[in-house]
């Protein structure tokens, strides 16, 4: 078949045309002073090519698309270049360009993921014996090296340890613990950091403003965090929004949709009815979330933000050192820092076992309830409020409640006493040392207001106006945490009707405390049962039988 010129140049226009070069590809590097994030390998690298004294073997290690392969080639270009620029490449030259089309002879690339073998790599280590044919250099690029079975690494220890002088590795992993000592110690290895997410966002305006692509001022940020330091993943995420905009400026709603993502007010409202325990209100805005498409581990992600956000704030404003969050203003927030650290660990585990949910929105609402379970001062606070507020109510219709009386003041004013009418109430009028354990199992509790009490032993307590003061012992400087003490006291003043405080003081060892006392009656439960199933004949001929013996760690008391 014969294909006239015409026709034949008019197909290739048309390849031309549809023809498209991924964004990480086209912007790919060509010399180092075009890298970003990497100044201290970059310099390390340019200085040792200036002054001629390059290692024979080099191992590149870091995470994805932090520019490993890029610096590789560059450094076959650095070697190789017809005229290098104060220990840098040229770009322009052929041996450069060449080497960036992949055509360059001299410059050998081994994907060791699919050349793994041992007889491969002595196949592929045969090429060394022949000089360069048109470079000064032969650069063995070999990417994640990894990969190679430990027979493989065996058989190029000699050669990588005494190559020939116009030979030169490039070794690139992104799982340095894999490969060997005895390779690593034959090469001068560059540990490449991720990259900041400041410099991303930098070069990716950079990049958009380059491309006269139109985009939120705001847009942006979301997909430079997303990256986690990949100038890659990065730039292939960008394609994608660029992909759903169209001809359309990049809006934030769209990076968000892309991403997984909630908006800041959605995130705001969400940790605001969690603060304010109101269950009914976060489990809806979860569902409404991810039914618009969010992903519930970004959802857990951007809460653990939050969450580290305000711990970080609250923390740098008692040493004095005030900072503005991100999302949410911290003092706004009824959340403690020792509350934000916990539900931050909360949001982690819930993310860790998201993939072992029935669903994403079962897993992500069963984080939320487990952060609301840690809330005992939150609910304690909105019944204080209600019954402050129906209090209030009385006073003004002219009625009375019979959990509260009326006394006079100066002037006009009323105030209200609460009467210490109920079981707790009049069980802390009878406390002392003997009573104590018992008073805490009534009281309950759950979280860490549970678990400072049920370690506590009282010391003593004095009944005064207008509280009452506890002092009490505690193993645990931990539980000592001065926002932790404030929420006992405010628990327990609501459970028995008027004002308590209590004082800690530490002990290395609390012998009355609710917590010893009941692990001393599992102990005694438990060498009962031992005592029991010693005695037992049944047991005793199953034991004789099979020559076995009985684990008194193993026995279980419900």
């Amino acid at each position: 078949m014969i294909v006239s010129v015409s026709v034949a140049r008019a197909i290739n226009q048309r390849r031309a045309k549809i023809s498209y070069t991924a964004l990480a590809r086209s912007l790919r590097p060509n010399k180092f002073a075009s890298v970003i994030g990497q100044e201290l390998v970059v310099r390390a690298l340019t200085y040792s090519v200036r002054l001629g004294n390059l290692h024979h073997a080099y191992l590149l290690t870091g995470g994805r698309g932090v520019g490993k392969t890029t610096l590789a080639r560059l450094i076959a270009k650095a070697l190789n270049c017809e005229r290098p620029e104060n220990g840098d490449c040229c770009g322009t030259c052929d041996s450069c360009k060449n080497i960036e089309e992949g055509s360059f002879l001299d410059v050998i690339e081994l994907d060791a993921a699919s050349h793994r073998g041992v007889e491969e790599i002595q196949t592929f280590f045969e090429q060394l014996r022949y000089p360069p044919s048109l470079g000064k250099m032969k650069v063995i690029i070999i990417d994640e090296v990894h990969m190679l079975s430990s027979h493989a690494f065996n058989s190029m220890l000699k050669t990588l340890e005494e190559p020939p002088n116009y030979v030169v590795f490039v070794l690139a992993t992104t799982e340095l613990n894999k490969v060997p000592l005895t390779v690593v110690s034959r090469c001068v290895k560059f540990s490449l950091q991720n990259i900041p997410t400041s410099k991303v966002h930098d070069y990716l305006v950079a990049v958009f403003e380059k491309k006269n692509i139109k985009f939120d001022d705001d847009a942006l940020e979301p997909i430079a965090s997303a990256a986690f330091g990949s100038l890659r993943d990065a730039l292939s995420i960008s394609e994608q929004v660029i992909a759903v905009s169209g001809d359309n400026s990049i809006a934030l709603s769209t990076v968000f949709e892309i991403l997984g993502l909630i908006s800041s007010e959605t995130l705001e409202s969400l940790v605001a009815a969690i603060v304010k325990n109101d269950v009914a209100e976060a489990l809806k805005i979860s569902n409404d979330a991810l039914s618009k498409g969010a992903s519930a581990e970004t959802i857990l992600d951007q809460l653990a933000t939050v969450f580290h956000e305000i711990c970080r704030t609250k923390i740098l404003k008692s040493v004095g050192k005030g900072q503005e969050g991100n999302v949410v203003i911290a003092d706004e927030m009824p959340v403690t820092e020792t509350d934000a650290n916990l539900f931050y660990q909360i949001c982690l585990l819930g993310k860790r076992d998201l993939h072992l949910a029935p669903n994403e929105l079962v897993g992500l609402q069963m984080t939320i309830l487990r952060i609301l379970a840690f809330l005992p001062e939150s609910l304690l606070f909105q019944k204080k409020k209600s019954i402050e507020t129906k209090s209030h109510d009385y006073i003004i219709s002219g009625e009375q409640d019979v959990g509260f009386t009326h006394s006079s003041a100066s002037g006009d004013e009323k105030c209200i006493s609460v009467n210490v009418s109920s079981a707790l109430g009049k069980l802390f009028r009878k406390l002392d040392t003997t009573t104590w354990p018992h008073f805490v199992k009534k009281l309950g509790g759950n979280g860490l207001v549970k678990q400072f009490l049920s370690q506590s032993e009282l010391v003593s307590v004095k009944y005064s106006k207008p509280s009452s003061v506890c002092l009490i012992k505690i193993d645990s400087s931990f539980l000592m945490d001065s926002d932790l003490v404030e929420k006992v006291n405010f628990y327990v003043s609501d459970k028995i009707g008027e004002p308590v405080e209590f004082k800690t003081e530490f002990f290395d060892k609390v012998e009355s405390s609710l917590l010893m006392i009941e692990k001393g009656e599992k102990e005694n439960s438990i060498n009962e049962a031992y005592a029991i199933i010693s005695k037992s004949d049944v047991v005793n001929a199953f034991i004789r039988r099979f020559d076995g013996k009985v684990l008194r760690d193993s026995i279980k008391i419900d």
